[in-house]
């Protein structure tokens, strides 16, 4: 009788393992989507009550001044008040101890740029752009 109910919990924690392995991981996901579905190229079904909205009522940019509007607005609210355009990135000529290091412990990286911007007033900014000796084409 031990056993018997040993094994029921061993089965029981399986099972639940697998439930939670198919809702977080997107692979298994899938594949459980594409065993249960009646059409083999459409996983999901979509809900009757959203089939029957008209997306049109929630379009609100209708013109380019709208558009120009809205882009403002964003812009203002991302980078305050005193910013009208995002800063443009600037090219630092100057070497770095940060881009030589990274030039000697990346091998396959030809050149090692480094860049910065001012986000807002007091900040400054700096990212790098590794070129590799060889490129992967495209």
């Amino acid at each position: 009788m031990r056993r018997l109910a040993i094994g029921g919990i061993g089965f029981l924690v399986l099972a639940g393992l697998l439930v939670l392995a198919v809702r977080t991981l997107d692979p298994l996901n899938v594949w459980y989507k594409r065993l249960k579905a009646t059409d083999p190229h459409v996983y999901e079904t979509v809900t009757p009550a959203l089939a029957e909205t008209d997306p049109a009522r929630f379009l609100t940019l209708t013109d380019a001044a709208s558009v120009s509007a809205r882009r403002a607005a964003l812009t203002r609210l991302i980078y305050g008040a005193l910013r009208r355009l995002p800063v443009p990135a600037y090219r630092n000529d100057g070497d770095s101890a940060v881009a030589a290091g990274l030039r000697r412990a990346l091998i396959h990286a030809r050149a090692v740029l480094r860049y910065y911007m001012t986000p807002r007033p007091g900040v400054l900014s700096f990212f790098y752009l590794l070129e590799p000796k060889r490129p992967a084409g495209k």
